[in-house]
């Protein structure tokens, strides 16, 4: 079974909360039920809050960051998104470049095929 989007708890417990207020303020007689309404979504907009701000924090756990080496020699210059710190460097396993024959595309040293057109690299 999917579990529920953080936003969606969000979404409803607002909706919850401000439809309650609406309905206490047009009532001559506010009464429990829609008070009960309004903690029930103030208690979802929180839920949602959580649920949230958990996943965000596990995406930014799990984003690895890939090194490449620079040819020192040419004095490549790395894409932004590759761009990792010194210090993680030292601890990623290191694998030279090499060109696809066909396309030029970079590739690990470690591919069989290149992963743009799929010509044989070794």
């Amino acid at each position: 079974m999917a579990s529920i989007p953080g936003i969606a708890y969000v979404v409803i417990g607002a909706f919850v909360a401000v439809y309650s207020q609406i309905a206490m303020k047009m009532s001559k007689e506010p009464g429990l039920t829609m008070q009960i309404f309004f903690y029930i979504g103030l208690a979802l907009l929180v839920i949602g809050g959580i649920k949230t701000a958990l996943k965000f924090l596990k995406k930014q756990k799990k984003e690895v960051h890939h090194v490449e080496l620079v040819n020192h020699e040419t004095k490549e210059m790395k894409a932004p998104n590759q761009v990792a710190s010194h210090h993680a460097a030292h601890h990623l396993p290191q694998h030279h470049i090499i060109h696809c024959t066909k396309c030029g595309t970079k590739n690990y040293s470690t591919s069989n095929f290149c992963h743009k057109c799929g010509q044989a690299l070794h």
